[in-house]
Protein backbone atom coordinates (compact mmCIF):
# COMPACT_ATOMS: atom_id res chain seq x y z
CA UNK A 1 0.00 0.00 0.00
CA UNK A 2 2.91 2.13 0.59
CA UNK A 3 3.20 4.59 3.37
CA UNK A 4 1.55 4.73 6.15
CA UNK A 5 1.58 7.96 7.21
CA UNK A 6 0.77 10.94 5.00
CA UNK A 7 2.10 14.68 5.87
CA UNK A 8 0.25 17.85 6.00
CA UNK A 9 -0.13 21.01 7.66
CA UNK A 10 -1.28 21.59 11.34
CA UNK A 11 -4.81 22.61 11.71
CA UNK A 12 -4.52 26.21 11.33
CA UNK A 13 -4.49 29.75 9.51
CA UNK A 14 -3.57 27.79 6.37
CA UNK A 15 -6.80 25.69 6.48
CA UNK A 16 -8.08 28.86 4.37
CA UNK A 17 -7.08 29.73 0.68
CA UNK A 18 -7.40 33.12 1.90
CA UNK A 19 -3.58 32.76 3.66
CA UNK A 20 -0.24 34.06 2.68
CA UNK A 21 1.16 31.13 0.96
CA UNK A 22 4.53 32.23 2.67
CA UNK A 23 3.20 31.01 5.19
CA UNK A 24 3.28 27.66 4.27
CA UNK A 25 7.60 27.87 4.82
CA UNK A 26 7.05 28.14 8.85
CA UNK A 27 3.53 26.62 9.41
CA UNK A 28 3.78 23.25 11.43
CA UNK A 29 3.22 20.22 10.23
CA UNK A 30 2.06 16.60 11.44
CA UNK A 31 2.02 13.20 10.04
CA UNK A 32 -1.38 10.95 10.47
CA UNK A 33 -2.05 7.96 9.29
CA UNK A 34 -3.32 7.11 6.04
CA UNK A 35 -5.83 4.28 6.85
CA UNK A 36 -6.91 3.72 10.57
CA UNK A 37 -7.54 -0.04 9.17
CA UNK A 38 -3.58 -0.66 8.26
CA UNK A 39 -2.67 0.96 11.97
CA UNK A 40 -4.99 -1.70 13.14
CA UNK A 41 -3.82 -4.40 11.29
CA UNK A 42 0.12 -3.83 12.15
CA UNK A 43 -0.52 -3.21 15.82
CA UNK A 44 -2.16 -6.44 16.17
CA UNK A 45 0.20 -8.81 14.15
CA UNK A 46 2.65 -7.43 15.76
CA UNK A 47 1.29 -8.04 19.51
CA UNK A 48 3.60 -10.41 21.79
CA UNK A 49 6.02 -10.97 18.22
CA UNK A 50 9.82 -10.94 19.77
CA UNK A 51 10.72 -9.88 16.55
CA UNK A 52 10.19 -7.05 13.46
CA UNK A 53 12.23 -8.21 10.43
CA UNK A 54 10.78 -5.31 7.40
CA UNK A 55 10.88 -6.29 4.02
CA UNK A 56 10.70 -3.52 2.32
CA UNK A 57 12.22 -1.81 -1.24
CA UNK A 58 15.60 -1.46 -0.58
CA UNK A 59 15.21 2.10 -1.54
CA UNK A 60 15.00 5.24 0.85
CA UNK A 61 11.30 5.23 0.30
CA UNK A 62 11.24 1.49 1.22
CA UNK A 63 13.19 2.81 4.35
CA UNK A 64 10.83 5.69 5.32
CA UNK A 65 8.05 3.21 5.12
CA UNK A 66 10.19 0.87 7.24
CA UNK A 67 10.73 3.45 10.04
CA UNK A 68 6.70 4.21 10.13
CA UNK A 69 6.06 0.48 9.99
CA UNK A 70 8.70 0.32 13.33
CA UNK A 71 6.43 2.80 15.03
CA UNK A 72 3.48 1.82 14.69
CA UNK A 73 4.56 -1.98 15.59
CA UNK A 74 7.32 -1.41 18.21
CA UNK A 75 5.02 -0.43 21.11
CA UNK A 76 3.45 -3.80 21.01
CA UNK A 77 6.93 -6.16 20.57
CA UNK A 78 7.86 -8.20 23.61
CA UNK A 79 11.31 -7.38 24.57
CA UNK A 80 14.29 -9.72 23.81
CA UNK A 81 16.42 -9.02 26.24
CA UNK A 82 16.14 -9.21 29.74
CA UNK A 83 18.97 -6.57 30.59
CA UNK A 84 17.50 -4.22 28.05
CA UNK A 85 14.02 -3.33 27.21
CA UNK A 86 15.18 -2.58 23.36
CA UNK A 87 13.04 -4.35 20.79
CA UNK A 88 14.10 -6.01 17.95
CA UNK A 89 13.57 -4.50 14.61
CA UNK A 90 15.25 -5.67 12.30
CA UNK A 91 15.38 -4.32 8.05
CA UNK A 92 15.88 -7.10 5.13
CA UNK A 93 17.45 -5.79 1.96
CA UNK A 94 16.73 -7.48 -1.39
CA UNK A 95 16.97 -6.43 -5.17
CA UNK A 96 15.67 -9.56 -6.06
CA UNK A 97 12.46 -11.94 -5.18
CA UNK A 98 14.30 -14.89 -5.79
CA UNK A 99 15.07 -17.83 -2.98
CA UNK A 100 18.89 -16.95 -3.45
CA UNK A 101 18.30 -13.11 -2.61
CA UNK A 102 15.50 -13.84 0.37
CA UNK A 103 17.52 -16.24 2.17
CA UNK A 104 21.04 -13.62 1.15
CA UNK A 105 18.75 -10.80 2.71
CA UNK A 106 17.53 -13.03 5.81
CA UNK A 107 21.41 -14.02 6.49
CA UNK A 108 22.82 -10.12 6.47
CA UNK A 109 19.79 -8.76 8.66
CA UNK A 110 20.68 -5.03 9.88
CA UNK A 111 19.00 -1.87 11.59
CA UNK A 112 16.96 0.57 9.61
CA UNK A 113 18.78 3.54 7.93
CA UNK A 114 17.28 6.70 10.11
CA UNK A 115 19.89 8.89 7.67
CA UNK A 116 17.86 7.33 4.34
CA UNK A 117 14.05 7.67 6.35
CA UNK A 118 15.53 11.48 7.17
CA UNK A 119 16.39 12.47 3.95
CA UNK A 120 12.96 10.93 2.35
CA UNK A 121 11.02 13.07 5.40
CA UNK A 122 12.65 16.33 3.88
CA UNK A 123 11.61 15.78 0.51
CA UNK A 124 7.88 14.83 2.04
CA UNK A 125 8.18 18.36 3.38
CA UNK A 126 9.77 20.49 0.73
CA UNK A 127 7.03 18.93 -1.42
CA UNK A 128 4.50 19.54 0.84
CA UNK A 129 5.79 23.33 1.30
CA UNK A 130 6.70 24.08 -2.14
CA UNK A 131 3.90 22.53 -3.52
CA UNK A 132 0.88 24.20 -1.79
CA UNK A 133 3.02 27.60 -1.62
CA UNK A 134 3.05 27.90 -5.32
CA UNK A 135 -0.57 25.93 -5.93
CA UNK A 136 -1.57 28.87 -4.02
CA UNK A 137 0.38 31.71 -5.79
CA UNK A 138 -0.21 30.52 -9.18
CA UNK A 139 -4.12 30.02 -8.90
CA UNK A 140 -4.24 33.69 -7.25
CA UNK A 141 -1.94 35.29 -9.98
CA UNK A 142 -2.95 33.63 -13.04
CA UNK A 143 -6.86 33.71 -11.82
CA UNK A 144 -6.05 37.63 -11.77
CA UNK A 145 -4.62 37.95 -14.89
CA UNK A 146 -6.33 34.86 -17.32
CA UNK A 147 -9.91 35.30 -16.84
CA UNK A 148 -10.67 31.49 -18.22
CA UNK A 149 -8.49 30.29 -15.45
CA UNK A 150 -11.10 32.40 -12.46
CA UNK A 151 -12.36 29.57 -10.42
CA UNK A 152 -9.82 26.79 -11.64
CA UNK A 153 -7.06 25.56 -9.32
CA UNK A 154 -3.45 26.00 -10.91
CA UNK A 155 -1.57 22.98 -9.18
CA UNK A 156 2.44 22.99 -8.85
CA UNK A 157 4.31 19.72 -7.47
CA UNK A 158 8.10 19.23 -7.31
CA UNK A 159 7.29 15.85 -8.98
CA UNK A 160 4.38 16.98 -11.35
CA UNK A 161 6.49 19.40 -12.76
CA UNK A 162 9.56 17.29 -14.19
CA UNK A 163 6.88 15.05 -15.08
CA UNK A 164 4.91 17.45 -17.35
CA UNK A 165 8.27 18.69 -19.23
CA UNK A 166 8.81 14.75 -20.35
CA UNK A 167 5.29 14.76 -21.94
CA UNK A 168 5.75 17.93 -23.48
CA UNK A 169 8.72 16.97 -24.49
CA UNK A 170 7.97 13.70 -26.48
CA UNK A 171 4.93 15.22 -27.95
CA UNK A 172 7.04 17.58 -28.99
CA UNK A 173 9.17 15.10 -30.63
CA UNK A 174 5.91 13.31 -32.07
CA UNK A 175 4.97 16.36 -33.79
CA UNK A 176 8.24 17.08 -35.32
CA UNK A 177 8.95 13.52 -36.22
CA UNK A 178 9.81 13.51 -40.38
CA UNK A 179 8.71 10.08 -41.79
CA UNK A 180 11.16 8.19 -43.90
CA UNK A 181 10.42 5.14 -46.49
CA UNK A 182 11.19 2.10 -44.59
CA UNK A 183 11.32 -1.52 -46.27
CA UNK A 184 10.50 -4.69 -44.55
CA UNK A 185 11.83 -8.10 -45.68
CA UNK A 186 8.70 -11.08 -46.00
CA UNK A 187 10.61 -14.64 -46.82
CA UNK A 188 7.96 -17.66 -47.17
CA UNK A 189 9.57 -20.91 -47.09
CA UNK A 190 8.18 -24.38 -48.26
CA UNK A 191 9.10 -27.27 -47.07
CA UNK A 192 11.85 -29.16 -48.88
CA UNK A 193 12.60 -32.57 -49.26
CA UNK A 194 16.81 -33.35 -50.02
CA UNK A 195 17.59 -36.64 -51.46
CA UNK A 196 21.37 -37.42 -50.60
CA UNK A 197 22.95 -40.31 -52.48
CA UNK A 198 26.26 -41.24 -51.12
Amino acid sequence: RGHVFALDFAPGPLDSWDADPEGCFAAPTLKSPCSAGVVGHLSAVARGAAELVLWLDADAEGESIAFEVAHVCEPHLCTTNIISSRKSVLRARFSAVSPAALLGALKTLGEPDVRLAAAVDARQELDLRLGVAWTRYLTRRLAGRFGALRGCLVSYGPCQTPALGFVVRRDHERRSFTPHPHWAVEVELAPLTLTLTL
